[in-house]
């Protein structure tokens, strides 16, 4: 595939409202290499902990360089733009600074917080045309979007902290809401679209439906755990001693959920009637379990 610097920019490209990203070459490369296997493989940015069928951007070479190296050159040139220059010597240095914004500008991306509610994960962006294609609840679409231009634009402080303004997406009854965030340091390091994080967990859940795992993840903690579980109904149902219709009913996962947004709630098979809540980008490994 013949690659140039245009070819990723993201300006000026058609929103893709249901894989929350514009329609340039970059993501439907991105897109393309996710879905490439069968098996459950994550595009990760700027080597976050490592997770099952993880696949750095780093890893992946294009023309003799690695994606997030163009990732890094093209938000570069799209900065001089718009009147900020990067200096050839900061240019290294301000490299992950730089893929991180360039997601956070062509695409809305999942990301790891924390607050004193607890830790968990957001739908950020800078994309001022994403949020505009959205459907807005009646509030933001009567108020509009003058109050965010902060966290439509960048400065050279965010690119030498790491640390961004952005808007999170939260889908409610009426429509999207949107709230002001800082996108922290370690967050904005380890944004992942969320189209391929919509990829990667229909993989994973594809996987649960059809057998039984020891499902290792790692917590927001950091610690790691094991389980036995799977989404088969029939053994679910029994596990519950209940119907399979309320097997089903209780096994209806979906980690973009708003009230459980980036986890999925998991049957602990060795104790009857746990669930767990396992963040889809903190699992492991899964390996083949004997049914019991």
């Amino acid at each position: 595939m013949v690659m140039r610097l245009a070819d990723l920019d993201y300006r000026q490209y058609p929103v893709m409202t249901r894989a929350l990203c514009v329609g340039n070459r970059l993501h439907e490369l991105l897109h393309r290499h996710a879905t490439a296997t069968s098996s459950p493989t994550l595009l990760t940015f700027n080597h976050p902990p490592k997770v099952l069928g993880q696949v750095d951007a780093s890893e992946i070479s294009l023309e003799g360089k690695s994606v997030d190296t163009w990732m890094a050159q093209a938000q570069k040139r799209i900065l001089h733009d718009t009147g900020i220059d990067v200096a050839a010597d900061d240019h290294k240095s301000l490299g992950e600074a730089l893929v991180s914004s360039y997601l956070l500008y062509s695409c809305a991306s999942v990301a790891f917080y924390k607050s004193q509610r607890g830790a968990g994960y957001i739908l950020v962006t800078k994309n001022a045309d994403l949020v505009r294609a959205l459907s807005l609840s009646p509030t933001f679409r009567q108020k509009g979007l003058k109050a965010f231009e902060t966290q439509f634009s960048t400065s050279y402080e965010e690119l030498r902290t790491g640390s961004f303004h952005a808007l999170a997406l939260f889908t409610d009854l009426d429509g999207v809401r949107l709230n002001k965030v800082k996108v922290s340091t370690r967050s904005a390091k380890n944004l992942v679209p969320y189209y391929l994080v919509q990829e990667y967990a229909s993989r994973v859940v594809g996987i649960l439906r059809q057998h039984q795992v020891l499902l290792t993840f790692r917590s927001e903690t950091g610690a790691s755990t094991q389980i036995r579980t799977t989404l088969i109904d029939d053994i679910v149902a029994k596990w519950l001693a209940s119907t399979r219709e309320e097997a089903i009913f209780r096994t209806a996962v979906d980690w973009s959920d708003p009230a459980s947004f980036g986890f999925i709630s998991l049957p602990v098979l060795s104790e009857r009637g746990r669930f767990v809540s396992v963040p889809v980008l903190g699992i492991e490994q899964l390996q083949p379990a004997d049914r019991k």
